[in-house]
């Protein structure tokens, strides 16, 4: 099924409670992603199917957030979050459908993630419910003014980018804003979208770290930390003012749907 392509994007929060104590996997991204790809299959099979086949995903998604005590022990009664954006407004519907459909089949709202059982405790939609949450229109994104030709971005979960065959760590800014140029344009309505444009923009600053997060048994190396930019010419500023917006909901970079490139705009 083909998704119009709405003026919305959304970002929710789903708040789940370890339902034992006992150690968790150090690294839950690959469980989390395939939870949330089981919520929307409840709701709409061929849905799922196409975001699962998607080259460009419509959907980015955290790893699991939350404090974890020494060695990955967690206490039945902790807190944890799962962060899902979505690049395409007709998704929420789904995903909420999912969800509730999957409350309805489990005891007690019960999910597991790498054999780990939880508890969904609430989902938070409402923008303002959460510091994760919030929704925003491509038309009003597109219009923003910008504040100068400065900005500086947070990356808070390892982010690369594939280059010339291969994956690197740091976020140049033609890798960094082209990525999220491709993804806006796929997405928004046609009359919102931008032209391909060659980046003058460049690093003026960073604070950076690598950290490697296991996806398939493999690492995949990738820098947290931020970095700022500086655009001199006044259309790009304005556009990278956009796309810095923009990924808060898209992340930046590769396997966002899998807990990479989450990403703020830091003010």
């Amino acid at each position: 099924m083909l998704l119009p392509k709405l003026d919305n994007l959304y970002a929710i929060a789903i708040q789940i409670a370890a339902a034992q104590s006992g150690p968790l996997s150090a690294n839950l991204n690959q469980a989390v992603h395939a939870q949330v790809m089981n919520w929307f299959s409840l709701a709409d099979p061929e849905v799922g199917s196409n975001i699962h086949n998607a080259q460009i995903s419509p959907i980015a998604i955290s790893g699991l957030l939350g404090r974890r005590r020494a060695k990955n022990m967690a206490k039945a009664g902790d807190l944890f979050t799962i962060r899902v954006s979505l690049l395409q407004g007709s998704l929420l519907s789904i995903l909420l459908a999912g969800l509730e459909e999957s409350q309805s089949m489990e005891p007690l709202a019960s999910i597991s993630l790498d054999r780990f059982p939880f508890k969904v405790k609430q989902i938070l939609a409402m923008p303002g419910s959460n510091q994760l949450v919030g929704s925003a229109q491509y038309s009003l994104l597109a219009q923003l003014p910008h504040p100068g030709q400065d900005l500086t971005l947070r990356l808070v979960s390892p982010t690369s980018f594939r280059q010339q065959g291969y994956v690197q760590p740091f976020p140049v800014t033609q890798t960094v804003f082209g990525g999220l140029l491709k993804r806006w344009n796929h997405f928004t309505p046609e009359r919102f979208a931008w032209p391909p444009i060659e980046w003058t923009g460049f690093v003026t600053g960073y604070e950076l770290k690598t950290r490697s997060v296991y996806l398939k048994n493999s690492p995949q190396l990738g820098a947290e930390g931020i970095v700022s930019y500086r655009f001199p010419d006044s259309k790009q500023a304005r556009l990278a003012h956009c796309l810095a917006q923009f990924s808060y909901f898209a992340g930046i970079g590769r396997k966002t749907s899998m807990g990479m490139g989450q990403t703020r705009l830091k003010t």
